[in-house]
């Protein structure tokens, strides 16, 4: 990416020094719009950047397949978050400051006899 008055500044790829890398739109030197991290264990997410923070819709895909859907609020779960798993299981719960409030909902497959069923 391009600097301006030592700062990152448009489109570009920022690696970290442990392998990581950033891809987004900088400006001041910070992260903002749609972007992606991909973390050296395989995480990858993808959404949105607020001054460097994870800010609004994003997704995180872990490398065993499973898979975050939900709303952040400076780099933390805000709001309704659905974890995909890759059992098939669907868990549904809210989030406040990264912290899961309230009842979640759990849904999952069930075979019967060759049958799929949806709890």
């Amino acid at each position: 990416g391009n600097y301006l008055s030592n700062k990152r500044q448009g489109d570009g790829t920022l690696t970290i020094y442990d392998g990581s890398k950033i891809t987004a739109s900088f400006n001041q030197g910070l992260a903002n719009g749609n972007g992606s991290v991909s973390l050296t264990d395989g995480t990858i997410f993808e959404g949105i950047f607020n001054n460097g923070y994870i800010h609004g819709k994003g997704v995180y895909n872990y490398p065993d397949g499973n898979q975050f859907n939900g709303s952040f609020l400076k780099n933390k779960r805000n709001g309704k978050g659905i974890n995909y798993f890759n059992n098939d299981a669907v868990f549904t719960i809210n989030y406040v400051d990264g912290v899961k409030i309230g009842e979640g909902v759990l849904k999952y497959r069930v075979r019967v006899a060759h049958t799929d069923y949806i709890i």
